[in-house]
C-alpha cells in the first residue's frame, strides 16, 4: 500500500476580534475502480 502525506493550511480573517472558532473538515476518497471507502 502506498503512503502519501497531505498538508493543508487554511487561514481566516475576521472583521471583529474573535475569541473562539470551531472548524471541521471531512475528506473522503472518491469511489472508482481503484479506490473505495
Amino acid at each position: 500500500m502506498s503512503r502519501i502525506r497531505i498538508v493543508h493550511h487554511t487561514g481566516y480573517t475576521y472583521t471583529e476580534p474573535t475569541l473562539a472558532s470551531f472548524n471541521e473538515a471531512r475528506m473522503t476518497p472518491g469511489t472508482d475502480a481503484d479506490q473505495h471507502l
